[in-house]
C-alpha cells in the first residue's frame, strides 16, 4: 500500500509550490520531483534520523536528507538498518568495541506492512532471505530501511566478505523492491558510494525486462543514474569475485542479457564495485574539487579507460549543525536567505556584524560545550572537565591512518608546552575500524605518549563513543579545530587524501579558528584559482612545508598563532569574518543541492 502524507504537509507544499526551485531558475522541476517521482537516494548508512552510522559517509546522507526536507524537494532515502550497533571503549589503553541489539521501531520507524526478499546460493543450493521495510516520513523525504534480525552490524566484517555483499545485496535488490512496492519511479538514482551500485543493476534488469533491449534499457538507466564517490583510498574499495557474484548476485537478476553483461565485466575473476558503479552511471561526482580532480585520474573503467568526474562539494545542513542563535543572527542581518542560501551580498553583510554580539553568542556556546563534556569519559573513564576560562583545541573525526592523528604527538614535549603555556585543553574524538589493526595500535601508542607526559596526562582527553551531540557541542564551543589529512607522499609530491569530511564545515559555521592542510572542500578555493599563486592567505591557519616535519613544526606553530587569535577580540573577529565569508557558500547544504540538481537534470541552455 503507498505510503499517505499527511494532509497538512501535502497543504504546506501545495502553498509554497517547491518555490526552491524557483529560486535557483529551475521552476520546471516542480513537474519532474513528486511524491511519486522523487529523487532516489541509495546508501549503506545513514548517521540521523534515529539510525548511527559509521562516520562521514552517513553524516552526509542525513545532512542531505535533513536539507532536502527544509528545501521540500519530493525525495526518498533507501538504507538498511542495522540490527547490531557498536559502543566504544578502551581497557589498558586499547579499543574495544561492544555491540547492542536494536530494532526500527524503537527508533520511530514504522512497518510498512511489505517485506522484499533477496535469493543467494547456499551449499550448491538455492536459497532466499525476507527483509521487513520499514518508513518515517520526514516531510517531502521518506526514509525507508530493510532488515532482518541476523543482518548485522554496519561494515561487519572484510569489505570483500560474503557478509558485507549479502548487505549489499540486500539494499541494492530489496531496497529497489521495496521502494517500487511504494510506486515511487525515481527520475534520478543517486549512488552514495560504490557499495549502492546493486540497486541501478536492479533497476537495469527491470528496464531490460520491460524494454526487451538491453543497450536501449541500459542507455535510461546510465541516463538517471549518479555514483557519488567519496574516497581516492584504494584499499576502501571492495574486490569480490566470480563465485561471489554467483552465489549472490546473479540469483537476483532474472534478465540472462545483463547476466552476460556483468560476467564480461570481470577481470581476472574478480571486480571493483566502482567499476560497476562506472560503467552503470552516466554522471559522476567526486565530493570536492580537488577531490573530483583526483578521482578523475584514478579511477578508469573496465577498458582501463579514465573517467570525467564532477566536482560537487559536500555541504551540511545549517540548522543541524550550528547555533540556533548564531543563525537566527545571520539571518536576521541577511546574510542567509530563507533555503540557506548565502544572499548576494553576503560577504559585505559577514563584515558589518557586531564584534560584542558574536564574542556574547560563542561565550555561550562555550559554557554549553563544557556541560556537554561533563557528561562524557575520557580514556581514563573520568569525565572531560574543562575550566570556561581555558582554550579548547579539537581533532574529531574517524581515525583513519592518512588522517593523521598522530602527527600532533609528534613532538610531545612541543605540544604539551604549547597547551601549559596559552592555558588550553585537547580534545579527541573518533573510532578506529574493528578490522584497522593498525590504527588501533596508533591509538594505544598515541594514549601511552599522553600517559607519559603529566601536562597531556592532564589536558589531552580522548572522548569515548564519539556521536552527533558531542560533533555539534564541539563546532559550536570549541576554539580551535585541527585538521591533518596527508597532502604530501614519501617524495614530497602534492597529493589528496581527504575527499571531502564536513567536521571542518561544522568547526567554521560556529565561529571556530580552523587549522588545517589544503586538502579536501578546505582546497577549494585553491582549485578554483588553478593552482596559481593569488598573493593572499588561505582563509584557514594552513599547515604547510614541503615534507612530514616541516609540516609537524608548522602545525605547533599554527596552534600558537590561533592562540594568539584568540587572545586579541579584534584580530580574532577579523580572522573569523574573513573565514566564514570564503567558505559560506560551501558549507550551505542547499548549495549542494542545487549542484546535484543540476546535475541530475542538466540546464537546457
Amino acid at each position: 500500500m503507498p505510503f499517505e502524507r499527511p494532509q497538512s504537509e501535502a497543504k504546506i507544499e501545495r502553498e509554497k509550490e517547491h518555490s526552491f526551485f524557483e529560486q535557483i531558475g529551475r521552476p520546471e522541476l516542480k513537474e519532474k520531483l513528486t511524491p511519486k517521482t522523487p529523487w532516489a537516494y541509495f546508501t549503506m548508512e545513514i548517521y540521523g534520523n534515529g539510525i548511527r552510522g559509521g562516520g562521514g559517509l552517513g553524516i552526509l546522507a542525513a545532512d542531505t536528507l535533513e536539507t532536502m526536507r527544509k528545501l521540500e524537494i519530493p525525495s526518498v532515502f533507501i538504507t538498511p538498518f542495522y540490527t547490531k550497533e557498536r559502543a566504544q571503549g578502551f581497557e589498558g589503553f586499547e579499543q574495544r568495541i561492544k555491540f547492542t541489539s536494536v530494532k526500527p521501531e524503537k527508533r520511530g520507524f514504522k512497518p510498512t506492512g511489505s517485506s522484499v526478499t533477496v535469493r543467494e546460493v547456499v551449499n550448491g543450493k538455492p536459497d532466499s532471505t525476507e527483509l521487513q521495510v520499514y518508513q518515517k516520513q520526514e516531510g517531502s523525504a521518506v526514509l525507508l530501511t530493510i532488515t532482518e534480525k541476523n543482518f548485522g552490524a554496519l561494515y561487519q566484517g572484510e569489505n570483500n566478505s560474503d557478509h558485507r555483499l549479502y548487505q549489499e545485496i540486500s539494499l541494492g535488490f530489496g531496497g529497489w523492491q521495496a521502494m517500487r512496492k511504494l510506486e515511487m519511479e525515481p527520475p534520478v538514482q543517486q549512488l552514495n558510494e560504490a557499495a549502492t551500485v546493486f540497486s541501478a543493476i536492479a533497476a537495469l534488469d527491470e528496464k531490460t525486462q520491460e524494454l526487451g533491449d538491453f543497450k536501449r534499457a541500459l542507455h535510461e538507466i546510465s541516463e538517471c543514474a549518479i555514483y557519488t564517490n567519496h574516497t581516492l583510498v584504494q584499499a576502501a574499495e571492495a574486490n569480490f569475485s566470480i563465485d561471489q557474484f554467483e552465489r549472490f548476485v546473479m540469483p537476483n537478476i532474472q534478465s540472462d542479457a545483463v547476466k552476460v553483461w556483468l560476467r564480461e565485466l570481470f577481470n581476472n575473476d574478480s571486480i571493483k564495485l566502482s567499476t560497476l558503479a562506472i560503467e552503470l552511471a552516466g554522471k559522476k561526482n567526486g565530493v570536492s574539487q580537488i577531490h573530483a580532480r583526483e578521482s578523475s585520474k584514478t579511477y578508469k573503467d573496465h577498458q582501463g579507460k579514465n573517467v570525467e568526474f564532477e566536482g560537487i562539494t559536500n555541504g551540511i545542513a545549517l540548522d543541524r549543525w550550528g547555533n540556533p542563535e548564531l543563525l537566527a543572527y545571520y539571518r536576521e542581518q541577511g546574510i542567509l536567505d530563507e533555503f540557506d542560501l548565502p544572499s548576494p551580498d553576503f560577504e559585505k553583510k559577514i563584515q558589518s556584524l557586531d564584534l560584542e554580539k558574536l564574542e556574547e553568542i560563542k561565550e555561550r556556546a562555550r559554557t554549553i560545550t563544557r556541560d556537554v563534556l561533563k557528561k562524557h569519559k575520557n580514556q581514563y573513564g573520568q569525565s572531560v572537565n574543562i575550566p570556561l576560562e581555558s582554550k579548547i583545541y579539537d581533532w574529531k573525526r574517524r581515525i583513519a591512518e592518512y588522517k593523521r592523528p598522530g602527527m600532533i604527538f609528534e613532538h610531545s614535549d612541543e605540544l604539551a608546552k604549547i597547551l601549559e603555556e596559552r592555558d588550553a585543553y585537547l580534545v579527541m574524538a573518533g573510532e578506529a575500524h574493528s578490522a584497522d589493526k593498525p590504527m588501533q595500535e596508533e591509538l594505544k601508542r598515541i594514549f601511552k605518549i599522553i600517559d607519559a607526559n603529566p601536562i597531556l596526562k592532564k589536558r589531552v582527553h580522548f572522548v569515548k563513543n564519539y556521536n552527533e551531540v558531542l560533533a555539534k557541542t564541539l563546532a559550536q564551543g570549541a576554539d580551535v579545530s585541527l585538521n591533518t589529512p596527508r597532502v604530501r607522499n614519501e617524495k614530497g609530491e602534492r597529493i589528496s587524501t581527504e575527499a571531502c569530511g564536513t567536521s571542518w564545515e561544522k568547526d567554521i559555521l560556529g565561529n571556530t579558528i580552523l587549522i588545517s592542510t589544503p586538502d579536501g572542500g578546505a582546497a577549494d578555493l585553491e582549485v578554483r584559482a588553478g593552482g596559481k599563486e593569488t598573493g593572499e592567505t588561505p582563509p584557514f591557519l594552513e599547515i604547510s612545508g614541503k615534507n612530514y616535519n616541516e609540516e609537524v613544526v608548522s602545525l605547533y606553530g599554527q596552534m600558537r598563532q590561533a592562540a594568539d587569535l584568540l587572545d586579541d577580540k579584534e584580530k580574532k573577529a577579523e580572522y573569523l569574518k574573513r573565514q566564514l565569508a570564503s567558505y559560506l557558500p560551501i558549507i550551505s547544504g542547499a548549495r549542494m543541492e542545487e549542484d546535484y540538481l543540476n546535475l541530475g537534470f542538466p540546464p537546457e541552455n
